[in-house]
This record gives C-alpha cells, sequence and structure tokens, in this order.
C-alpha cells in the first residue's frame, strides 16, 4: 500500500512531462511571433532605411544640390538664390552620405550577392527545364547544340546581375581627370583670366555630368542591381 502513492507521483510526473513536451512547439512559435518577428521586421527596416535613405540622400545631392547650384551661378551668377539653395541642399545631404556610407557599402555588396545566388538558381532551373524539353525532341537538341557554338547569343558576356550598367563606371575616370585639370588650372591661374576661366568651366562641367549619370544611371542601377525579388525573400525566409 504505501508504493501506491510514489506510483502515482511518478504518473503524474510523466503526465505533466509529456504535456510540456507537446506544448514545448506551440511555446516556440509564440516567442517566434512575440519577440523574434518583432525584432526581424526592425532590422529590416533599419536595413531598408539605410540603403534607400543612402539612394535618396545621394539624388538630393546630385539633382537638388549640385545641378541647381551649378545652373544657379551660370545663369543667375554669383551668389545667387539658386545657387545658395543648391549648396544648402548639397551640404545637408553630405551629412546623411558620410554617416551612411559604411552601412551601405555593407548592405550593396549583400543584396548584390544575394540577387547573384538567385540568378545563379534561377539560370540553373531554366536549364534543366530546357534540358528536359529537349530530350523529346531531336531537332531542339540540334538548335541548342548550335547556339552553345556562339555563347555570346545566348548572354555569355553579361557582366553582373541583372540592370547592372557598367559602362557608367567606366565614364568615372575621365569625368574625375576633367575636374582635377579644371581644379589645378583655377589655382595656379589669375581669376579672370583666359586659363582660369577654362578651368571654371571644365570643373563645372565634370560634376554637371557626373551628376547626371550619376542620378539617372547610378543610383537606377544600384537599385535593380540589389533589388532581391520576392521569392528569394521567401526562400530566406524559410530557411
Amino acid at each position: 500500500m504505501p508504493r501506491v502513492p510514489t506510483l502515482q507521483a511518478s504518473a503524474a510526473a510523466a503526465a505533466a512531462a509529456a504535456a510540456a513536451a507537446r506544448s514545448w512547439p506551440m511555446l516556440r512559435r509564440l516567442w517566434r511571433k512575440a519577440v523574434v518577428a518583432p525584432v526581424l521586421w526592425l532590422y529590416h527596416l533599419g536595413e531598408d532605411i539605410i540603403f534607400y535613405g543612402f539612394l535618396a540622400a545621394m539624388m538630393a545631392a546630385n539633382l537638388g544640390g549640385i545641378v541647381p547650384e551649378i545652373l544657379g551661378r551660370w545663369a543667375c551668377g554669383e551668389g545667387s538664390a539658386v545657387s545658395a539653395a543648391g549648396e544648402e541642399v548639397l551640404a545637408c545631404s553630405k551629412f546623411i552620405i558620410v554617416r551612411f556610407l559604411p552601412a551601405f557599402v555593407v548592405q550593396l555588396f549583400v543584396r548584390i550577392l544575394a540577387r547573384a545566388r538567385f540568378e545563379a538558381r534561377e539560370a540553373k532551373k531554366e536549364k534543366e527545364k530546357r534540358e528536359n524539353n529537349e530530350k523529346t525532341s531531336s531537332t531542339a537538341i540540334r538548335v541548342e547544340s548550335s547556339k552553345e557554338q556562339r555563347p555570346e547569343s545566348r548572354g555569355a558576356r553579361r557582366w553582373g546581375p541583372k540592370g547592372f550598367m557598367p559602362y557608367a563606371i567606366y565614364l568615372a575616370p575621365p569625368l574625375i581627370q576633367l575636374s582635377c585639370l579644371g581644379i589645378k588650372m583655377k589655382a595656379h591661374h589669375e581669376e579672370g583670366s583666359l586659363e582660369w576661366r577654362v578651368g571654371y568651366v571644365l570643373d563645372d562641367f565634370a560634376r554637371f555630368t557626373s551628376a547626371i549619370l550619376i542620378s539617372f544611371v547610378g543610383v537606377p542601377s544600384m537599385l535593380l542591381t540589389a533589388m532581391i525579388p520576392k521569392v528569394k525573400d521567401d526562400d530566406t525566409s524559410s530557411q
């Protein structure tokens, strides 16, 4: 008879342990929904603020700062209201750019790698699907073999993810050299002289062209290159 309470206590402990084991997955789901999910949402929100905020500051610095500052000086003269407003916008944009730059570089690198991995997986899926379809048609196999002899027809020369525009990078060194030449000519010649005026024009031309390229080529190229499709987000969340 004295063994009965002990057996009852053991059975109760075993039942409690089994109930705890059954409730553990539910507790984990509740933990993820209540704590992990909001933290991840805030983390991704911070990433987007840094990434898109930096690009917005770049657009503001170029289209709202450099371009009005140069056009204001040429159209309205030195010290005009348009030129002063452009300088103010440029100063505010630089304040954001300098502070966001380190985190933005990391974000851009991570997003480009993720986009490249996504495109590699999609290309592999398309290749496997094409190979499966070609097994049923000898004509398709002959067409594919002719394409393999001409890799340029399949986009083998494309460098970087889709949306990347490398030709804008090729224009950067000449524009930088042109701006440096203009600055040197202004620094080493008397203000108002012919050489000084040529340097003035060269510097403004290089800065204006760079601002237009960054705004309409560089920033859209970074957006398209680093934009990860929704399928990629689903894959990463499932992992």
